[in-house]
């Protein structure tokens, strides 16, 4: 009678075989799924830069766009008791539609080291820099203002003395500056107003403790009879610049300047690391540009009727493998060389033309 033989395990050779079998294809998971999570974080890093960088030139287009606007006439009458030209309380620009700052050998054919970025004194700003800006910048990245008016959901009735009589309370602050213009667009004034926030009446008062104030011509009289149909707009100066963030990441910024001296800067786009910014100056012919320069090369900015804007963003992800082959990773951002770190971040430009509304032909 023949005994069945029963295996009872398996031999060393077999479990050597089974072992590495199981450890080849346990890496062969793990690769794929490092792979795909690498992948997945690379596009995410990428869309999300994407949608920054389109929100940041979008933004900044639709402001840019409406530089110097002033409602529905230019001939505004300059009733302040200064050159609206320049710059009020607060730094706030009155009239200047449009005014930038180059940081210090940073234009078309300049480099920077982003690894010495950083906000501090900004280099090459000159006297006329804001003060509420100074050490707030970030390094080796360029500022601009842009000033222009908004039309306030108001109603206008009718017009004493130096007072234009609305509605209803407009909650309009004490000290802003003002355009008002008539209702046949014919003409308009600059002043500022001097009567409390919630009032139903915009006064053109000489009080003092207001910068700049309104002149003093006898009567202080506007020089327009404002009724029915006529507008206000409240004027506004903002720069656009790069800081840090509380977090310690780089972030385009805006900085909202307000002739009642309670400024503020606000955070629109995280991961902006450098802005650069060139200004195309019209030859007079049709308002044609002639040439793109820096901030530091227009003579007059009246003739300014363009603008170049180059972003560099960075992801928020330091562990991705961009640029781990480039020692040294460069970005061309208008004609400057930026170079950045080998940090392991994905990086992107954005860049456009924005022509002035006002100033286009």
């Amino acid at each position: 009678m023949t005994q069945k033989l029963r295996q009872r395990g398996l031999s060393l050779v077999e479990l050597l075989i089974a072992m590495a079998l199981g450890v080849v294809l346990t890496l062969g998971v793990v690769q794929i799924f490092l792979g795909n999570s690498q992948t997945y974080r690379m596009t995410d890093a990428m869309a999300r830069m994407q949608e920054n960088v389109r929100f940041s030139l979008e933004y900044l287009k639709y402001e840019l766009r409406l530089a110097g606007y002033r409602g529905c006439t230019t001939r505004i009458n300059n009733l302040l008791a200064a050159d609206a030209a320049n710059p009020g309380a607060g730094g706030f620009f009155m009239g200047q539609a449009l005014q930038g700052w180059e940081y210090a050998n940073t234009g078309p054919g300049g480099a920077y080291d982003l690894v010495l970025a950083g906000p501090g004194d900004f280099q090459g700003g000159g006297a006329d820099f804001p003060a509420e800006l100074a050490g707030n910048v970030m390094a080796g990245s360029d500022v601009f203002v842009v000033n222009r008016a908004q039309r306030l959901p108001v109603v206008v009735e009718s017009i004493s003395g130096t007072t234009i009589k609305l509605d209803d309370s407009a909650d309009i602050k004490q000290g802003s500056i003002l355009v008002a213009t008539n209702d046949t667009c014919s003409g308009g004034d600059m002043f500022q107003k001097t009567n409390n926030d919630n009032s139903a009446d915009v006064t053109k008062g000489v009080m003092g403790g207001f910068t700049p104030g309104n002149n003093n011509s006898p009567g202080n009289p506007f020089t327009q009879n404002y009724g029915p149909g006529a507008t206000i707009l409240v004027n506004t100066s903002t720069a656009y610049f790069i800081g840090e963030n509380p977090n310690g990441d780089p972030a385009l910024y805006r900085y909202v300047f307000d002739a009642t001296g309670s400024g503020s800067a606000e955070e629109l786009v995280d991961g902006v690391e450098s802005m650069q910014v060139l200004y195309g100056v019209s030859t007079g012919i049709n308002g044609r540009v002639g040439s793109y320069v820096t901030a530091n090369n227009v003579a007059n900015w009246d003739d300014v009727v363009s603008l170049r804007i180059a972003f560099l963003m960075r992801s928020q992800d330091a562990t991705l493998n961009f640029g781990a082959e480039d020692e040294d990773p460069t970005f061309n951002l208008a004609g400057t060389v930026i170079d950045v770190p080998n940090d392991r971040r994905a990086r992107l430009v954005g860049t456009t033309t924005v022509a002035i509304r006002s100033r286009a032909n």
